[in-house]
This record gives C-alpha cells, sequence and structure tokens, in this order.
C-alpha cells in the first residue's frame, strides 16, 4: 500500500524518488517538490536546513541526469549524491572535503577548490 502510494505520489509530481546508487535494495529517499514544500512552509511545518538544501538540489538536478543517493555502512561517512561521473556533497558554508566529494555545493558564494554555489544549480533547471 505505501509503495503503491509513493508511486502514484511520484507519478503526479508531488514528490521524487531518489534510489540509492548500485544497491540491491530499494529504499528511496523521498525529497518534496517545490510547490509541495512551499504548501507545507506556510503551514507552520519545521524544515530543517539540511534537508532543504538536499532537496533544492535534487529538484534542480534530477533533470540533466539520473541522480542517486550514496549510501554508506552505518557510521560511515559519505557525500550525498552522484549524478552521472561526479560525486557530490551539498552543505552549508563551512562543510570540508573530508568525505571526498569531487565537488561540494554550498551555500553562499565562495569558489575554489572543488566548491560550488548551491544557488546556481537552479540555473540547471
Amino acid at each position: 500500500m505505501a509503495i503503491r502510494l509513493v508511486e502514484d505520489l511520484s507519478k503526479a509530481g508531488l514528490i521524487y524518488a531518489l534510489q540509492p546508487c548500485g544497491s540491491v535494495r530499494k529504499e528511496p529517499k523521498l525529497y518534496l517538490t517545490v510547490p509541495l514544500r512551499m504548501f507545507f512552509a506556510k503551514k507552520g511545518f519545521g524544515v530543517h536546513l539540511g534537508a532543504l538544501r538536499e532537496e533544492f538540489f535534487v529538484n534542480h538536478v534530477k533533470w540533466i541526469s539520473q541522480p542517486c543517493y550514496l549510501k554508506g555502512k552505518r557510521g560511515e561517512k559519505t557525500a550525498d549524491f552522484k549524478v552521472g561521473d561526479w560525486i557530490i556533497e551539498v552543505g552549508g558554508e563551512k562543510k570540508r572535503r573530508y568525505q571526498r566529494p569531487d565537488y561540494i555545493a554550498v551555500d553562499g558564494l565562495l569558489t575554489g577548490n572543488g566548491r560550488i554555489p548551491l544557488f546556481l544549480f537552479g540555473l540547471v533547471y
């Protein structure tokens, strides 16, 4: 029943189910689309900033390539997403490269050392 509901909401364009990279288990991460996020924000639901960043990234990158999320073993620090051949970590301005991604999508305007401002992914849309 729940799987069918997720499939129907995905087809309707209300959520985006992101599959794990190369995993046999099919446990998708569910991301809200922009209109649904705005609805919940207006209703007073709290928004976790990290989830909002990832949601923004996924909603804009899904149009150029089929992204997937990286899933490590329990307690293992892994980067967030794989888009094409690139591994990308999404985070705040102080995010560092300890997870060894190819690029870091960060808040703010600072670039260099594999850092890309997160808002630039909005231009891909």
